[in-house]
């Protein structure tokens, strides 16, 4: 498993990215990149939060489920961008997340205690919301 140190560099075809795979969402044919060495099964390792191991323009697609709400709110402007610097002319970004209509049914019935202070402690339920993030949905053999 490389250590990301410098940029990855494509080897031939095209390189498609799944961002924290965790233990059980490795995907074949894809660079499976996350910070858990430990735990999950991945080929890279690396912490999504910083820089990220691959050359500007070089990733044909980006796809992330399920990973974006574990990221602080400060941390997202920063990772987008490095997504969009990696990401190929042309290239696509599938970012999943929790259940957003669940979220927007206890949100409406004010019920704060559904949601989790991860990964931002917020009081109010307006800003617990905040710590869901459903961009879109689908799995990334669409791609």
């Amino acid at each position: 498993m490389p250590f990301a140190t410098g940029c990855f560099r494509r080897v031939g075809g095209n390189t498609k990215v799944q961002l924290g795979p965790g233990q059980r969402n490795y995907i074949d044919g894809w660079v499976n990149v996350d910070a858990n060495f430990v735990t999950a099964k991945i080929d890279v390792w690396a912490d999504i939060s910083g820089k990220l191991p691959f050359r500007n323009g070089s990733v044909d697609a980006f796809y992330s489920h399920h990973v974006i709400e574990h990221l602080p709110d400060q941390t997202l402007p920063f990772h987008f961008a490095e997504i969009f610097r990696c990401l190929r002319n042309g290239g696509i970004i599938r970012v999943g997340g929790p259940n957003g209509d669940s979220a927007i049914r206890k949100f409406q019935e004010n019920d704060a205690a559904w949601f989790s202070d991860f990964p931002d402690q917020r009081r109010s339920i307006g800003g617990k919301f905040a710590n869901f993030h459903p961009l879109s949905r689908g799995a990334p053999d669409e791609f």
